[in-house]
């Protein structure tokens, strides 16, 4: 399927310039005739440059998604036609790849496909708002699942900040304690080193030995060390993305890590719950529900080890029980969601599950930033500690003998 770019004049004789993925020609002046329009030129490309357009612009950031979902929904609620309504919003956009994906879903639009689909066809949008466009087409209600579509990527992306900060302070802090380990085996050590030789100390302790000798090495060989320190975390990120294997491995590792541990978990538990609440309160099955949120978890163990609960579903288990073979929600989790069964309140009972874990999850970011910064200062001090003991305990010793030998 090329990608076209083409120009094309209106029949008030504006002219225009856009671009589409279409079958051939006669499907693009198929498109062109149902509004009136005329090709004047085109240059038809792979269909691959469509996807490295796409690359390039990124997907739509996940606040201005659901900025354009909120402000569509008014448009809509105050009666206000889609395209009108999406040309004002591509006017208002304020990133390119916002603009550009608003015009895909406005020519889509112009060519009868549901907004449910032009919104998914551009590839850049959250899945959350194409699923509830669909839902709320059929319902007759879209103004109203796009306003909820936009509550939930806020509050999904207050999850996602909650968890970033908790790992942004200690992540900072180690990178200047690094950063001043660097700078002491590189510029101090080496010049305490000379002194000593300078003196004629003759009887250095074994940690002073050992310092000078790794002082000795990183002048010569801190290049290296940076490179590999560097090379770390970005072997990490490329790995997660080349290989499903590894991704697993480290999402399990992370999922059972103390202190990150419990974070990782609830942030999960909270994206779950926020989506299944937002898809029951929407009309939507469980079942089809489940199927639809597989696709926007990122932590692959948890994927991994909720996969089966849509089955179970199907196959006539209660959702409680379903949820508890996992092993990976928590208690309160499981005894709400049984409560909501057994008093037919459900939807209630979600949504309360859905903030009780926003809320948990805020209150661990405090606690997490508690924990490790004292840690991280810690273990900064016995290291420094150790640079203090071994370099200036054999200079006081060296001196108090001078001054004996005076």
């Amino acid at each position: 399927m090329p990608f076209i770019l083409y120009t094309c004049v209106a029949p008030n004789g504006v002219t225009s310039r856009r671009s589409g993925l279409y079958a051939d020609l006669g499907q693009l002046d198929q498109e062109l005739s149902r509004r009136g329009e005329t090709l004047v030129e085109y240059t038809s490309l792979p269909d691959f440059v469509f996807t490295l357009r796409n690359l390039f612009l990124g997907r739509v950031r996940a606040l201005d998604a659901a900025e354009f979902a909120r402000t569509l929904s008014l448009y809509i609620g105050g009666g206000v036609d889609l395209q009108s309504a999406l040309i004002d919003l591509e006017k208002g956009a304020n990133t390119m790849g916002l603009r550009m994906a608003i015009r895909d879903v406005r020519m889509s639009l112009m060519n009868g496909v549901p907004v449910s689909e032009a919104i998914a066809a551009t590839k850049r949008f959250p899945l959350v708002i194409s699923n509830l466009s669909r839902i709320g087409e059929q319902a007759g209600n879209l103004s109203g699942v796009l306003a909820d579509a936009a509550v939930f990527i806020e509050r999904a992306e207050v999850i996602k900040g909650a968890a970033k900060r908790a790992i942004i302070n200690p992540v900072f802090t180690l990178s200047v304690m690094i950063g001043a380990i660097f700078f002491w085996l590189t510029v101090v050590i080496p010049k305490m080193g000379d002194l000593f030789k300078a003196m004629s100390a003759k009887s250095l302790p074994a940690e002073t030995l050992f310092l000078i000798d790794l002082a000795a090495f990183m002048s010569v060989w801190w290049w290296l060390v940076a490179l590999v320190l560097l090379a770390i975390p970005i072997s990490i990120v490329v790995g997660r993305q080349v290989s499903d294997r590894f991704r697993f491995e480290t999402d399990r590792l992370g999922w059972h890590l103390p202190i990150i541990g419990p974070m990782v978990s609830l942030s999960n538990q909270a994206y779950y719950f926020q989506y299944i609440a937002l898809m029951y309160r929407s009309g939507v099955v469980i079942t089809e529900a489940l199927s639809t949120l597989r696709l926007s978890l990122t932590n692959s163990y948890f994927l991994f080890r909720t996969k089966g609960v849509e089955n179970e579903l199907r196959t006539g288990s209660r959702l409680s029980a379903s949820l508890a073979s996992t092993k990976v929600f928590s208690p309160l989790a499981l005894r709400i969601v049984n409560v909501g069964e057994e008093t037919g309140a459900l939807d209630d009972q979600l949504n309360r599950l859905a903030v009780i874990f926003m809320n948990q999850v805020n209150a661990r970011v405090e606690v997490m930033s508690k924990l490790l910064e004292p840690v991280l200062v810690i273990f900064l001090g016995l290291i420094f500690g150790f640079f203090v003991l071994a370099v200036l305990g054999p200079l006081y010793s060296m001196l108090g003998s001078m001054g004996q030998s005076n």
